[in-house]
């Protein structure tokens, strides 16, 4: 459970800008002026998702035990409200902090705040990032929610152990508590951050791009293995998706835990519960293409039909199924209980998940898109 409330604090460090900034209603909410604390509760209300998407996890491996399921249920249920606490306190601890980014990022970016950097860049040129300057306060916001996240966490464990059970949520109920009041202090004038955020990475988003200098992750020529028929657009999207979704980050940082799971002995009930979130998870990111910014229906139609864009989706989808392939390998001698069998058996899933994922997505959309 610990290791799912740290990767909470992962997701929330570094997905709240993708989810929420900008906003695309944006446009909708400055011709109807909506007041400060109605646009600080639609946040929320799209914010909400997430905390609970990241949540689930926590509830499964609390209460899902195949092997004893009826045993130590009040504890349990403890250490699930304990960490639930801290998930939900983390999230909205990170939309404070990300939409505070704007006013801070500007300041930045002008040269009017961020003077010891220069100092620091002038003493070691190799220190300097290859990001815009005013991109900075943004890479410490990721670090300075996930080490926040770190912390609370680690207090609770330590409350636990050395007070009591039935103190172990007063770490994340405190933090609950000062986010909240976080909140509500900039909720009065809240449109101005919401503006002001929105602004900024409207603007760097344009640019295409986090980075100075557009970086390709994927190249044409390393897609020999997608058919030709399919090819072209299947790099299009791919470039649209990575652009705005480090899907391979997150890859990585699951394969990571899968790792550590079966270092410290998961059952094998636990570790297929996380490649199911794995696998799903992973094919639910062509969702994003039913944003009319990356893939504007009309202009989709014209290129190709839905059953082929579903082909393009699902190759799109297969592109990280080797890195999880590999991933599995090192399992396979860090747990003797599982073979090299169960591991082709998951690549198989996630195969068909791919394909399947993308069909139901792709004409999903276009049913919504006829009505």
């Amino acid at each position: 459970m610990v290791y799912a409330v740290l990767f909470a604090c992962a997701v929330f460090s570094s997905s709240l800008p993708t989810a929420l900034i900008p906003d695309p209603l944006l446009s909708t909410q400055q011709l109807i002026n909506t007041p400060p604390s109605k646009l600080l509760i639609n946040q929320i209300k799209h914010w909400r998702l997430w905390i609970a998407c990241v949540s689930l996890p926590i509830v499964l491996i609390g209460w899902v035990d195949i092997q004893s399921i009826g045993s130590d249920l009040f504890t349990k249920t403890v250490w699930i409200i304990s960490h639930l606490f801290t998930v939900t306190a983390m999230g909205l601890y990170a939309m404070g902090v990300y939409f505070s980014i704007g006013p801070a990022s500007q300041q930045w970016q002008e040269g009017t705040k961020g003077q010891w950097w220069n100092q620091v860049y002038e003493f070691n040129p190799a220190l300097q990032l290859s990001v815009p300057r005013g991109l900075l306060p943004a890479i410490s916001s990721t670090a300075r929610v996930f080490g926040v996240g770190i912390v609370v966490t680690m207090i609770s464990m330590i409350v636990e152990r050395d007070v009591h059970l039935f103190m172990m949520p007063v770490p994340g109920i405190l933090m609950l508590g000062w986010s909240i009041r976080k909140l509500r202090k900039v909720q009065p004038y809240f449109d101005r951050y919401y503006y002001h955020t929105n602004a900024f990475y409207g603007e760097v988003l344009r640019t295409g791009s986090f980075t100075s200098k557009v970086k390709e992750t994927t190249s044409y020529a390393g897609l020999y293995w997608v058919p030709t028929r399919w090819r072209p657009h299947t790099w299009a999207s791919l470039v649209q998706l990575e652009r705005l979704v480090p899907i391979g980050r997150f890859v990585a940082m699951a394969l990571a835990c899968l790792w550590i799971l079966s270092w410290r002995n998961a059952s094998l009930e636990t570790l297929t519960a996380f490649l199911l979130l794995v696998v799903i998870g992973k094919n639910l990111s062509v969702l994003i293409f039913n944003r009319k910014d990356l893939a504007a229906p009309l202009l989709s139609h014209a290129m190709q039909s839905p059953l082929n864009w579903s082909i393009t989706r699902g190759f799109v989808n297969l592109k990280w199924t080797l890195s999880l392939f590999v991933g599995l390998l090192p399992m396979i001698w860090l747990d003797s209980s599982i073979s090299l069998q169960y591991s082709l058996l998951w690549v198989l899933t996630d195969i068909l998940c791919s394909f399947i994922f993308a069909l139901f997505i792709t004409y999903g959309r276009e049913r919504n898109a006829y009505a």
